[in-house]
């Protein structure tokens, strides 16, 4: 009995561990005010794409340029087997560029990807 009641403490600090990780891996930023869907723990295929007031791109919070963006996008795919797969989430500052978004859009479309989600925020800032 006690060999399993250490696994199961085990279990949930990892669970607990990895909660917060995902968290803390988001940029705070003041995100457009517009009610949504409600978003659940990251899942593996999906990619962040997170669009500073000055229309920087960072993902996993490393700064990137849009080419080196649809390179990480295309690898994504073809691990995946399609461009239906992958999830996108694009968290813009709601005063960034909206050339920036556009020009992201444009790209993830010559890649196959139709779909993709814009993050807000209920209560005007920091999700």
């Amino acid at each position: 009995m006690t060999p399993m009641i250490d696994v199961v403490l085990q279990l949930i600090i990892f669970f607990m561990y990895t909660a917060q990780y995902t968290q803390a891996t988001r940029t705070p930023m003041d995100l457009p005010d517009e009610p949504g869907e409600e978003v659940g723990d990251i899942e593996r295929n999906v990619i962040t794409i997170e669009v500073m007031l000055n229309g920087t791109i960072m993902v996993d919070q490393q700064t990137i340029t849009l080419d080196t963006l649809m390179q990480k996008v295309q690898v994504e795919i073809t691990d995946l087997g399609s461009p239906e797969s992958l999830e996108i989430l694009i968290r813009a500052h709601r005063d960034c560029p909206s050339a920036t978004i556009n020009a992201i859009a444009v790209r993830l479309a010559e890649l196959g990807v139709r779909s993709w989600s814009l993050g807000t925020s209920d209560q005007g800032g920091g999700m």
